[in-house]
C-alpha cells in the first residue's frame, strides 16, 4: 500500500446522514468533494498518555473559467499508533468558495460576488479502514452531529 503521509495522493469526501439531529436538522446534509491533490502534510499533536500520533493532511484545489472561480479545502486529521499501520479519521473540516466577477461592457465591474460552505467535525469515532482497489477508505461516525464521513485517499494519476 502506498504511504498516505508522504505519497502525492488525492482525496475525496463524502458525508450522508445517520439521523436528525434535534437542534440543526439537515445539519450533516449530503456532502462530497472530488479528488483533491494534496497540499501539504504535518504531524499535528502526540498524546503521551494513548501513544497515538495525530497528523494534518491539507488538499486543495482552485479552478478559473472565466470571471468564476471556484475554491475547495479539505484538512483530514489522522491519529494513529506510532510504527504501525493502524490509523483512523479523527477530525475532518472542509470547505468551498464560489466567486463571480462580471464584466459590464467588456470592462471589470465591482459587482463581486461571492458564496460558500463549510463544515467541520471533531471527535469521529472510526467505524472502518480497508483498503480497495488501490485507495484506502476511512469511514467514521459522528454521533453527536449524526453524521457519517468517508474519505478516500489514492495516489495522484499524472493527470490529477
Amino acid at each position: 500500500m502506498f504511504d498516505i503521509f508522504n505519497d502525492a495522493v488525492v482525496a475525496s469526501v463524502s458525508t450522508a446522514p445517520t439521523g436528525t439531529h434535534l437542534s440543526f436538522p439537515g445539519a450533516c446534509g449530503d456532502f462530497s468533494l472530488e479528488n483533491l491533490p494534496l497540499i501539504k502534510s504535518h504531524p499535528f499533536e502526540y498524546d503521551l498518555v494513548t501513544g497515538y500520533e495525530y497528523t494534518v493532511l491539507r488538499f486543495g484545489s482552485e479552478k478559473q473559467e472565466d470571471q468564476n472561480s471556484s475554491t475547495y479545502m479539505l484538512d483530514v486529521f489522522f491519529r494513529r499508533v506510532p510504527d504501525s499501520n493502524d490509523i483512523s479519521l479523527y477530525s475532518v473540516e472542509w470547505g468551498e468558495m464560489l466567486s463571480n466577477a462580471n464584466t459590464v461592457h467588456e470592462k471589470q465591474s465591482d459587482d463581486l460576488s461571492e458564496k460558500g460552505r463549510s463544515m467541520a467535525m471533531c471527535g469521529l469515532m472510526p467505524d472502518s479502514t480497508v483498503e480497495q482497489d488501490g485507495a484506502l477508505v476511512l469511514t467514521s461516525t459522528g454521533h453527536a452531529a449524526k453524521c457519517k464521513v468517508t474519505v478516500t485517499l489514492k495516489v495522484a494519476s499524472a493527470s490529477e
